[in-house]
């Protein structure tokens, strides 16, 4: 995955790294709780796989300029400042194998420091001086929460419905890595509406792919190794286990135990085994793999050289990754 990684960024590399200052620089502050949850905040940034996608949109038209660096900020920000709040919902103690802002301070506090952050995303997405850019990250900030409480209204379901699955997993993982790969185009090549709307495509289906491939990570497969679980206990039935009901039906008590935070551990094995007899885990990557093949094949498109083989590495990254 290393190798891949690089393939990733070597168009991008510098502004990369241009991209990490601006994101460093925005998150200080001389307030001591702020600064504190920043501070953990940035000794766990991850691959910065999104603003990577904003810049790489951007390089395939055209330039990286600064407000193309203000965009991959905006949609940084806005992701971290979502998990911040989601590890409170989920009362999750532990975020990347580090505590989480709301273990490190308090829920209060942890809120809070969200909400700053939102503020710095759309100072951000301000700056990029696109009115365009603007709408688009304020609108996904209310996808992603609409994402999140579709998911917590599945929770209280007795409805197993792949359909729901697949819209909230657009909402709440996808619809960010199409607003990084529009804003990129927008920003680069602002009349090249085709280019736009392939780059929106693109974002959504390695979306998509990142979020199964997650789904998936929790289950455990030959390549990836022994199960979690974590899913099911916090009562969420992801593809692989909503394809072994519809495949089984005599599995729907399971399942609503799951779903209703009442499973023993017994019950997890039994609907991680159940995922693999029925085929849940073949479906769900059969479906990944769907995905990943359209964007490679607009990856492929891509008038760039340079940046259609890492868009395509992007699209592997995405489906292939082990953590």
């Amino acid at each position: 995955m290393t190798a891949t990684l690089s393939v990733m960024r070597r168009p991008v590399a510098e502004a990369l790294e241009h991209h990490r200052q601006l994101f460093a620089d925005a998150l200080r502050h001389p307030n001591p709780l702020i600064s504190l949850a920043m501070d953990h905040v940035l000794s766990r940034t991850g691959k910065m796989l999104r603003p990577l996608l904003v810049l790489l949109a951007a390089r395939a038209v055209g330039q990286v300029d600064q407000r193309v660096l203000h965009a991959a900020a905006a949609m940084e920000t806005l992701h971290t400042a979502s998990l911040v709040h989601d590890d409170v919902v989920d009362g999750s103690d532990r975020r990347r194998g580090q505590r989480s802002v709301n273990a490190l301070l308090d829920n209060k506090a942890a809120v809070l420091v969200g909400d700053y952050m939102l503020s710095t995303a759309l100072a951000h997405a301000a700056a990029t001086q696109s009115p365009r850019v603007f709408a688009l990250i304020a609108e996904l900030g209310r996808t992603l929460a609409d994402g999140e409480l579709s998911q917590l209204a599945a929770l209280g379901s007795d409805s197993f419905d792949k359909a729901t699955y697949f819209e909230i997993i657009r909402r709440k993982t996808a619809s960010l890595f199409a607003a990084c790969a529009e804003a990129g185009v927008a920003l680069a090549d602002p009349d090249n509406n085709i280019g736009i709307a392939r780059a929106r495509e693109f974002g959504e289906c390695v979306g998509m792919c990142f979020q199964m491939r997650d789904d998936l990570l929790d289950y455990g497969t030959a390549d990836i190794g022994k199960p979690t679980g974590a899913d099911l206990r916090e009562g969420k039935l992801t593809l692989p286990a909503l394809h072994a009901v519809e495949a089984d039906a005599s599995l729907r008590p399971l399942a609503l135990r799951i779903r209703r935070g009442q499973a023993t551990e017994a019950d997890i094995s039994a609907m991680v085994a159940a995922a693999e007899r029925t085929g849940g885990l073949a479906h769900a990557q059969e479906r990944m793999s769907d995905y990943q093949s359209r964007a490679e094949a607009i990856a492929a498109a891509c008038p760039n050289p340079d940046v259609a083989t890492a868009l395509a590495a992007y699209a592997a990254f995405a489906s292939e990754r082990k953590a």
